[in-house]
């Protein structure tokens, strides 16, 4: 009896190893508060590389702290009059002028897409109450990212940044800005599969592929 209690004892201790040894290992939490390793252009033009603190997408826009020798709480930080350009985690920020409400507003902007058009991201905190994604009552804060109302902000040709608009202005908008390629206007203003203002991303990305010819 002594002898199987034992047995069923190692038994389990066994089965408990062996269980936990197959276990995946806990989700890392993606990118917030965390160092990665990046860049950022300086004002003169110099490229500075070694650590970036992500915080996340509203903060980032603002601003941002760079180390040599991370974590590092005395890190210097950097904001839109100090760097042209940043790159943390695979996140694009450039230095843009956005006009909100009338005043304009020197920020880092995330890029989306590069070209002859190029397409920003503006995120903030949507306002209580209002559709987030979600249609459930959440409480909102800085540091979850998927709460976080994206607008786009596009331009031409190094132009000023306007805001997308949706509807019918998104169709009038989009299709005077990529009036030279008469084909995707056409697929826009029919509203075909894929060329709607949710697609704005892969619209982009067509028209700046055809400049190229890739």
């Amino acid at each position: 009896m002594k002898l199987q209690l034992i047995g069923s004892i190692l038994l389990v201790v066994f089965l408990t190893i062996s269980t936990s040894a197959q276990l995946p290992p806990p989700p890392i939490r993606p990118g917030l508060n965390q160092w990665f390793e990046g860049w950022y252009i300086a004002l003169q033009g110099d490229t500075v590389k070694g650590f970036i603190f992500l915080s996340n997408q509203i903060d980032n826009q603002v601003n941002f702290r760079f180390s040599a020798h991370p974590p590092d709480e005395m890190a210097p930080v950097l904001d839109p009059t100090m760097a042209h350009q940043y790159l943390v985690n695979d996140r694009l920020y450039e230095t843009c002028i956005v006009t909100i409400l009338g005043i304009r507003t020197l920020m880092f902007l995330k890029k989306i897409q590069s070209g002859t058009v190029d397409l920003f991201a503006f995120y903030e905190i949507p306002l209580y109450g209002e559709k987030s994604g979600y249609w459930e009552s959440i409480t909102i804060t800085p540091d979850d990212e998927r709460y976080h109302l994206s607008r786009y902000l596009i331009r031409k040709d190094n132009d000023e940044l306007v805001f997308l608009p949706e509807g019918k202005k998104f169709i009038e908008l989009i299709s005077e800005m990529l009036a030279d390629n008469a084909e995707l206007v056409r697929r826009i203003k029919n509203k075909l599969p894929y060329y709607r203002s949710k697609n704005i991303e892969s619209i982009v990305a067509e028209y700046n592929a055809a400049i190229t010819g890739n």
